[in-house]
């Protein structure tokens, strides 16, 4: 059985590989996502903006501290990533600190929660793994 902290590593990997397919089975069909700019996105827009806005080449978590309950977990962390504007080819490197909630259903867990803070990439450096 998926626990969080692996639902939450394959959400990384999805956002590189595959973000308009699996990635959607991890994300709650209610979910608020808050980018670090504070763009606030449901689901949909949010596989929009991924298909559309962005294309990451690398994301990586960091100093990762999730508490499970029965059908509901958080976690805190730095998150890192690296990509690209597809519309200018601006390259986007940025660190933040991220809040996450995810909810289980039926044995699955997806993310309900995502709120992200633009930080130093010092404090990424400087988090224990």
């Amino acid at each position: 059985m998926e626990t969080p902290a692996l639902a939450e590593r394959r959400r990384c990997a999805l956002m590189v590989s595959d973000p308009a397919g699996e990635l959607v089975s991890l994300l709650s069909p209610n979910l608020i996502y808050v980018h670090a700019t504070g763009l606030v996105h449901s689901r949909d827009q949010l596989v929009e903006f991924l298909n559309t806005r962005i294309r990451y080449h690398d994301v990586q978590r960091r100093a990762l501290q999730i508490v499970e309950a029965v059908d509901v977990a958080w976690m805190t962390g730095f998150m890192r990533f690296s990509g690209q504007r597809p519309q200018t080819g601006e390259a986007v490197d940025a660190c933040s600190f991220v809040s996450q909630v995810w909810e289980r259903d039926a044995g699955l867990w997806t993310l309900r929660l995502f709120q992200s803070t633009k930080v130093e990439s010092s404090l990424w450096d400087g988090a224990e793994l």
